[in-house]
């Protein structure tokens, strides 16, 4: 979900965020194909201190002491999916994976003091679709829809809960399931297959469709919530080019 954020095949939703920010903000992608939170927490100290200008802000080695995200204006955690697999391997306890989720909100804001942090929650699967591809593979099926939407519930829970309260005003929840299907839950332990097929291209990762919902859904969360930190209310970096003479 993450580290296809960049796809261009798919129009992916991090490219929409990149278009939007073009001469304003960088937007840096650090998924990680297959992680999930228990593996993931741990990249993210050294990504935050890796990011250009890092170094030269706060100094080397200085991730930890709120400094070095003096440049980071916001945060996109996007995990879950994997956690949600049926498989062994990469399987969380839900109670782990909310313990994770916490840890690393905590560690942006350690690292990052000012960055504003938008979670978005797993998003909703095709079982049969990905088991298709996994059969090909020579894999067995690992996903279920009912067991997918309790790590949705859990990473809901996780943001509102007392842990983290102290964060709220930095701190949105992005539910991928409203995005895709609307506001009445009441559908979402019997969703149509046939809807949810259109925002996924395998069963698990986003078609065209399902990047472009997702970018939008993220520009709207940050314009409602943080209408400073939306594009529109960002300067361009350099002038524009009708702003120059032939001589210039």
């Amino acid at each position: 979900m993450e580290q296809f954020a960049f796809d261009p095949r798919a129009a992916g939703w991090g490219l929409t965020l990149a278009h939007a920010y073009a001469r304003k903000l960088d937007v840096v992608n650090r998924g990680f194909s297959g992680y999930n939170s228990e593996w993931s927490k741990h990249t993210l100290l050294p990504v935050l201190s890796g990011l250009p200008g890092a170094e030269s802000e706060a100094g080397p080695g200085d991730a930890a002491s709120g400094d070095s995200g003096t440049k980071v204006r916001l945060v996109v955690l996007f995990l879950g999916a994997n956690d949600a697999s049926l498989k062994a391997r990469t399987a969380v306890a839900l109670d782990r994976y909310v313990a994770n989720v916490h840890k690393m909100l905590l560690a942006v804001d350690a690292a990052a003091p000012s960055a504003r942090v938008v979670v978005v929650t797993p998003p909703p699967v095709h079982p049969a679709a990905w088991a298709r591809v996994c059969l090909a593979q020579g894999k067995v099926p690992d996903r279920d829809v009912a067991h997918t939407r309790r790590y949705r519930d859990a990473c809901i829970a996780a943001v509102d809960s007392s842990v983290v309260s102290h964060l709220r005003p930095k701190l949105r929840l992005l539910d991928s399931w409203r995005v895709f299907f609307g506001p009445d839950e009441a559908t979402y332990d019997s969703y149509s297959m046939e809807v949810v097929d259109k925002f996924l291209c395998d069963g698990l990762h986003f078609s065209g469709l399902g990047n472009s919902s997702l970018g939008d859904a993220l520009l709207r969360t940050i314009s409602d919530s943080w209408p400073d930190l939306h594009p529109d209310a960002l300067p361009a970096q350099f002038p524009p080019f009708e702003s120059f003479s032939a001589t210039q």
